[in-house]
């Protein structure tokens, strides 16, 4: 809840929350994703933590973002994570060279009537988790910024 309160109130702190969040491991869920220290990640990231509580006990607010995120899923077919959208269709990854950097890049650029100035860039190669994790999360640290919640 603390995530999409943060993704949907405070965009710009996001990446920087989610980065800190999985490179400051304090232990592991039950389905072996990582705990992060949300309280140091917090304070890192600058979130404003009187506007995150107003949002995550506000069931008006933190619950209604779960809400549109699963309603979306479903008129998608998104039947997993993660899963690549994009110009609100769900992708296939693997006829662009499976779940790397340089692969998302081919997809975006092959979509795009304009394409942006790294469509002519080889990105990094090395294909993701299938799921969150430290060691592929620290390799967004310096792109982090960039990134923004996707808007269908």
């Amino acid at each position: 809840m603390r995530q999409i309160c943060i993704r949907d109130e405070q965009q710009s702190k996001y990446w920087a929350y989610v980065d800190c969040y999985m490179q400051k491991a304090v232990g592991t869920a039950a389905n072996g994703m990582p705990l992060g220290d949300s309280k140091t990640c917090q304070a890192t990231a600058k979130i404003d933590t009187a506007k995150l509580n107003s949002c995550v006990s506000d069931p008006k607010r933190g619950l209604a973002y779960a809400k549109e995120d699963f309603d979306l899923g479903t008129k998608l077919g998104v039947t997993g994570s993660p899963t690549m959208v994009l110009n609100g269709q769900k992708v296939d990854e693997t006829p662009f060279g499976g779940r790397t950097a340089d692969s998302m890049r081919n997809m975006v650029c092959s979509s795009s009537t304009a394409p942006a100035a790294f469509c002519g860039k080889t990105l990094d190669t090395t294909p993701a988790a299938t799921s969150f994790s430290v060691a592929y999360a620290g390799s967004a640290t310096a792109s982090a910024a960039n990134c923004a919640p996707a808007v269908q």
